[in-house]
């Protein structure tokens, strides 16, 4: 489908949402936040357009921290919990902190969706890296503080290289979904690091800016194709505007 502009604004006091969108979305039954499928239609269509018009796009994933763990207690603690009841519950908490946090957030375009069982998703526009990386560390502190369970993220910072040299183009989707593939990816290390060195902290990993090339509605997209080679910084990246005892462990990953 290609479209000249956006078509929908939704109230940002009733959806969790900020901007215009290029098409109708549908919110999860459970979290109350957009579903995935709907979101990940409507990112796709929207992504490239957001680097052409605000220069980068911000994408976090996050992730329940030992959710399995969590819901198996709940049932042996409740012989009258089944299923994914105690999940679901938690899930819908998850929500409402969300939503809440959500409210608050000063920014042009944004979103927040769910992303699987126990993930969710937050992209954002309009801001600096700094800024959003700095919302994303806030958003783990609230919903680890409203849940029983921590919240770990991942982050990534998608810049517009209209300018930049040895690009190749693909396809919108594609493009939208290697920034999705490379987030869950950090997220799934972060966590699997942290689980090995016995962190019981939430984990916030920020990947290196990675540059893309932005369009106008109904163009071509093109990537800087890189290999994600990863290193860890073990020291803590500074993230200003949070307090010092903020709980949460930042990792600072180079891209190769």
């Amino acid at each position: 489908m290609s479209m000249q502009r956006p078509a929908f604004d939704y109230d940002e006091e009733q959806w969790p949402v900020k901007g215009a969108w290029p098409g109708s979305l549908v919110r999860d039954p459970i979290t109350n936040l957009i579903a995935f499928p709907s979101f990940h239609e409507n990112f796709r269509e929207v992504f490239c357009h957001l680097l052409h018009q605000y220069g980068a796009v911000g994408v976090a994933i996050g992730d329940v921290d030992n959710m399995k763990t969590y819901v198996e207690q709940r049932k042996q603690d409740d012989p009258m919990l089944f299923g994914h009841l105690a999940g679901n519950a938690l899930m819908s908490n998850l929500g409402v902190a969300a939503l809440g946090w959500f409210g608050e957030w000063k920014t042009p375009w944004g979103c927040v969706s769910t992303f699987g069982g126990d993930e969710i998703i937050l992209v954002g526009a309009g801001t600096s890296r700094a800024n959003f990386a700095q919302h994303v560390q806030s958003l783990s502190v609230r919903l680890s503080g409203a849940l029983p369970c921590n919240v770990s993220f991942a982050s990534g910072w998608f810049m517009d290289g209209q300018n930049s040299a040895g690009v190749d183009q693909i396809a919108s989707s594609d493009q939208c979904s290697m920034a999705l593939v490379l987030v869950d990816r950090a997220l799934f290390d972060v966590k699997r690091r942290a689980k090995r060195l016995g962190s019981s902290s939430p984990q916030l990993r920020l990947l290196e800016p990675r540059y893309m090339r932005g369009s106008s509605w109904g163009t071509q997209p093109a990537v800087r194709r890189r290999a994600p080679a990863w290193k860890e910084q073990v020291e803590p990246v500074e993230v200003h505007g949070l307090p010092p005892a903020c709980p949460v462990a930042v990792l600072d990953v180079q891209g190769g």
